[in-house]
Order: structure tokens, then sequence, then C-alpha cells
């Protein structure tokens, strides 16, 4: 008998949690989407920064003591986030966007409408866009941006001040929109892939992974290792009645498999998206975007066809 601790039944209270955290927050997850597209400019980088502030925002509720407005706690903690994880990259263009309170005096008229914000990220600051998306795009007043950056409001103006400048001068510059093309497989693994899916052959979609492989089920959770896979996604995969097809692709620069499956009258949609890491010719990664509507949608937009929408509950996935 196996007497080792088990942490199982605090994960079971813990997904119960977080599909009420997920549930009280899903108003605001549309705009949350957005605004970390905003701050990273792809829609993979746009993914994480969300799936990691959510992370961080549901662990950190045991420390809130007093009442929380969802859509700013959640602004806050990616606002945070995406700063923490430039200055864990050293990033030396970003790097002069500390929080300065000076006001700057050529700074343009806080009412000039601002352009270009698809380019935020790469031309701005970090303090300066993140404070330029909080007023201007998502129309936080500014004491809430200053609460939430732990600064004075009028750091906050200064902020505001530089950034409307500086994007002032980019008006006209083009909306830049993510590419997404079906092409022919990149290598024979991934071509090995997308006829093993078609087939469903699990027995050669497993024989694929790498014996210490992962599928990460973004937002959702992971199988790790090529029998565990077996043994569980693989056959919960199968008995889905619903037909789908893989086709290889690419979507915002990456290399892809995109999945195809009918809607409920019978015409095709893109059920879900596969990005999947090689090495020895094995796969060693395998990022499922499926209960990732944001994501889904825009490759969608961009294929020119609709994009499934699927719902989940964590507590009722165990």
């Amino acid at each position: 008998m196996n007497d080792l601790p088990d942490l199982r039944p605090l994960a079971d209270s813990m997904r119960a949690l977080q599909d009420a955290f997920l549930a009280s927050i899903e108003p605001h997850r549309a705009a949350f989407w957005r605004y970390c597209y905003r701050l990273t400019g792809s829609p993979w980088d746009a993914e994480d920064l969300v799936q990691e502030a959510l992370a961080r925002a549901l662990g950190r509720l045991s420390s809130v003591w007093q009442p929380t407005e969802p859509r700013a706690y959640l602004f806050r903690i990616a606002s945070n986030t995406w700063i923490d994880g430039m200055r864990r990259a050293g990033d030396a263009n970003r790097a002069r966007g500390e929080i300065d309170a000076s006001p700057d005096p050529s700074a343009s008229d806080p009412s000039e409408p601002v352009a270009a914000l698809e380019h935020l990220a790469s031309t701005l600051p970090r303090s300066q866009a993140v404070v330029v998306l909080l007023v201007d795009v998502f129309d936080f007043r500014l004491g809430e941006v200053a609460e939430m950056l732990n600064v004075t409001t009028n750091s906050v103006k200064g902020l505001l001040q530089r950034a409307r400048h500086a994007l002032s001068a980019q008006r006209h510059a083009p909306e830049a929109k993510p590419v997404a093309r079906r092409v022919p497989a990149q290598n024979a693994l991934v071509a090995s892939y997308v006829d093993a899916f078609n087939r469903r052959d699990i027995d050669a979609l497993a024989a694929l992974m790498h014996e210490d492989g992962v599928v990460d089920i973004v937002g959702v959770g992971e199988n790790r290792g090529r029998k565990q896979v077996r043994a569980d996604s693989l056959p919960q995969w199968l008995v889905d009645p619903l037909p789908q097809r893989a086709e290889a692709g690419e979507f915002a620069g990456a290399p892809v498999v995109f999945v195809f499956a009918p809607d409920e009258h019978g015409a095709e949609q893109l059920h879900r998206i596969d990005r999947q890491t090689w090495i020895e010719g094995r796969k060693i990664l395998s990022r499922t975007y499926f209960y990732t509507p944001e994501i889904l949608a825009m490759a969608g937009d961009a294929l020119r066809m609709p994009a499934a929408r699927h719902t989940f509950k964590l507590a009722e996935m165990t």
C-alpha cells in the first residue's frame, strides 16, 4: 500500500476554486486578453501572459483582505507580470522606461488622440506602454492606474504625456495583423503527425512522441510522458465522435497544425491549433490551443473562417 502523501485532494479543491475564479472574471476576459496582446504584440506571447497573470491572480487571492474589483485586479497583475518579465529579460530598449514623475515639457496636449497602438510595446518604454493602454484604450482613471503601479497620480500623468507625445508621430503607421495560412508540412515528422491524426491512429501518434514528452492543453493542464499521453489524452480524443481533420500551416510567424471540425450546421470551422517542438525525431512538447477562444478567433479571422469556442469546468474534467 502506498502511504506517500498525495496532493490530489487539494488539487480537486483548487480546480473548483479556479472554476469559480474564471467565472467571476469572464465578463472581463476579452478585454483582458486584448490588453495582453497590445502589450506583447504577439498572440502566442499574449496567451502566455494571460495564463501567467491568471495563475498569479488566483494564487494571490488569499492575500486580498479588502474589496477588490475583478477588472482592475486582473489588469494590475498583468501589468506587473509583463513589466517583471521585461525587466528579467534585460531588454535594453525598455530599460529606459523606469517610473519617473518628471513631466516632459515638450509633451503634446493630453487630449491628443493616440494612434498606432498595436506598436506600443515595441516603441515605448514599458511603463509608458502600460499607462497609455490602461488610460486611453481601457478607460481606467488616473488614480486607478496609480494604485495599480504603486506610484503617484502625477507620475501617471507624466508617463501618459510622454507616451502620447511619442505616439503622435506614429499616427499613420499601418496596423499589423497576424497572418495565418495553410502550407505543406515543414518536415517529415509533421507530415507523419498530420497523417496519423487524420487516420485517428493513436499508436502512431504515441510513437511520434518523446518518452518524456509533454502535452500542454493551454489553460487547463498537462499530460507528462508518452505512457501517460497514450493512456489518457489520446484515448479520450479517439472516442470523440466529432469528425476532425488536421492540416499543417503557419500562424503569427510559427509553424502550427490546424485542426478543423464541423459546427452544428456542418460547416467547417477552426477547432484547435497545435504548436509542436521536436527533438531527435520525437515530439517533446505539444501545446494545444483549444480552450483559448481569443487566439482561435484571431486565427480564424486570418484564415477567413469561423472558429469554435470551447467551454469547460476543471472540476468536471477529473
